[in-house]
């Protein structure tokens, strides 16, 4: 089962800017979205969803790595005094999706015994895809909100930096 949690999982506090070309979204491949995941991994920022950012422990979920990155995206972005309702909403969000992550993989870590028949194992990863499911309609919502409030400029790093959310 824990490979099927870390098929689903979406650390939607992975927002690290990528240097890499970007293909136009409806031409994203899975490929590409695994080189996303890998270089924001790389620069300290976990996760994905089924491709996008695997976070491998709880630990790289933990309180103080979701707010060290909320802190360099915000600087990123240059979000402004008019801005800050909308982007405390995204922040809360995606911290609200860490934290449930990160409560998943404890309460999964190892729970799903091998002897589990394949029924239960289907239910157990439909449970989590449903979760999962959730969490991004809201982070989508979130991210809506924000981009409506933010400038061209600030759009065109927002696009670069949360990429991988789209993949």
């Amino acid at each position: 089962m824990r490979c099927a949690l870390a098929a689903i999982v979406l650390a939607g506090a992975a927002f690290a800017p990528s240097a890499l070309a970007q293909a136009p979204r409806a031409q994203m491949s899975f490929d590409q979205c695994g080189v996303h995941a890998r270089a924001m991994h790389e620069r300290g920022w976990p996760g994905g969803t089924a491709a996008l950012m695997r976070a491998s422990t709880a630990a790289e979920l933990s309180p103080e790595r979701v707010e060290a990155r909320l802190v360099a995206l915000h600087a990123e972005l240059a979000i402004t005094r008019a801005q800050e309702r909308r982007w405390a909403d995204f922040a809360q969000a995606l911290r609200s999706d860490a934290g449930e992550m990160q409560a998943m993989m404890r309460a999964q870590g190892g729970s799903a015994a091998p002897s589990a028949s394949l029924p239960e194992r289907l239910r157990q990863r439909h449970v989590l895809m449903q979760r999962r499911l959730h969490a991004l309609g809201r982070i989508e919502h979130a991210v809506g909100r924000l981009y409506a409030v933010l400038s061209a400029s600030q759009r065109a790093r927002a696009e670069r930096a949360l990429e991988p959310l789209a993949c």
